[in-house]
């Protein structure tokens, strides 16, 4: 859903908010109040079983990797300005994208999903060159 879908786009800030829009208007509203099944199990089986957590961890830490890579390609394409840290706005965008579910979650309601999505869509626009 993330990491092999923004390999189509010259530009990967392009292509992550895209992808978010793609997911958001895709998600059926009925699935909003489920949340994230990665999320869901982060917040429920860490605490209580170390191989669980290892195992979402490395799941976890794979998707932020993938796209710290992209956002350093970005930045050396020129669609990212030079002073932002892709560690930083990988974590960032990760982040964002599990609170969307989060929120969603806790609000039963989409227009959230659409809210915070501006809100990244805002950020991104001001650490991009383009």
């Amino acid at each position: 859903r993330w990491i092999r879908p923004l390999a189509e786009f010259k530009n990967p800030i392009e292509g992550i908010l895209k992808q978010l829009k793609k997911i958001i208007d895709e998600t059926p509203d009925a699935r909003v109040a489920l949340g994230c099944p990665l999320n869901n199990l982060s917040q429920e089986m860490s605490a209580v079983d170390p191989v669980f957590q290892e195992k979402l961890l490395a799941n976890t830490t794979l998707w932020l990797n993938q796209i710290e890579a992209v956002l350093v390609k970005a930045r050396s394409d020129g669609f990212l300005k030079q002073e932002i840290d892709p560690r930083q706005l990988a974590e960032f965008i990760v982040t964002i994208h599990e609170g969307i579910y989060g929120m969603g979650k806790a609000f039963r309601d989409k227009k959230i999903w659409h809210s915070l999505y501006q809100s990244l869509k805002l950020h991104l626009e001001l650490v991009s060159e383009t």
